[in-house]
């Protein structure tokens, strides 16, 4: 059985080409794809609400319990290196850019058509 794991922040669009590769590799154990620059979620969510534009601020609460969650996230890749040839292809600014637009257009096609605005027939 192959087993794919995304252990890290990627565009799912890049996510998607490498698993569709997987079949043609031998190997059957798990293999993380995803980005090996590090960077934490304080990280991100700026760089979200900064390629927003938006108000939000990032708030910490310190009563939630982390448990065994990992303080470092930076996968081991090489497994998929070597197999697969896998190289992130989308930098960690340009995967939010690619979601944010994607949202932003669905959003409006669902307001055209609540609106009655979409394309018509006839």
């Amino acid at each position: 059985m192959r087993v794919l794991v995304t252990g890290a922040a990627g565009f799912l669009g890049s996510h998607l080409c490498e698993r569709l590769r997987l079949p043609l590799s031998d190997e059957t154990g798990p293999m993380n794809l995803g980005n090996d620059v590090e960077f934490t979620i304080l990280d991100l969510a700026q760089l979200v609400i900064r390629l927003t534009d938006s108000a939000s601020r990032v708030v910490f609460d310190q009563e939630v319990n982390l448990g065994d969650d990992p303080l470092r996230r930076r996968p081991d890749l090489s497994l998929a290196r070597s197999a697969l040839g896998y190289a992130a292809r989308v930098s960690l600014e340009e995967g939010p850019k690619k979601t944010i637009a994607y949202y932003s257009t669905v959003e409006r096609l669902l307001i055209e058509q609540a609106l009655g605005w979409g394309s018509r027939k006839g």
